[in-house]
C-alpha cells in the first residue's frame, strides 16, 4: 500500500506565484497536483544525474584500466558517421 502521509511545505514567493499561475491557467487542477508534477520532474532529474555519474565512473574505470581507443580513431569514426548522415 502506498505511503499516503501528507507533509506541509512552504514555497518561496516566486514558486508560490508560479504554482498559482499554473493552477489558474487550468494546466493543473490544484496546487497539490502542480507540486506532484514538479516532484516527478525532480525524480527524473535525480535519476538522470545518477545515470550520468555512473557513466562517468565507468569511463574513469575504463581509462584507468587502459580500456580506450585513441582519439584519432574515435574522431575518424565520427567523421565517417557524420558524412554518411549528411549524404542521406
Amino acid at each position: 500500500m502506498p505511503n499516503t502521509a501528507a507533509k506541509r511545505i512552504t514555497l518561496d514567493a516566486r514558486s508560490s506565484r508560479l504554482v498559482a499561475r499554473l493552477v489558474k491557467s487550468g494546466r493543473y487542477e490544484s496546487e497539490e497536483t502542480a507540486v506532484r508534477a514538479a516532484m516527478r520532474l525532480l525524480e527524473d532529474e535525480e535519476r538522470d544525474f545518477k545515470e550520468c555519474v555512473a557513466g562517468i565512473r565507468r569511463g574513469m574505470a575504463d581509462a584507468k584500466a587502459a580500456r580506450f581507443k585513441p582519439a584519432d580513431e574515435v574522431f575518424a569514426r565520427l567523421d565517417r558517421e557524420i558524412a554518411k548522415r549528411r549524404a542521406e
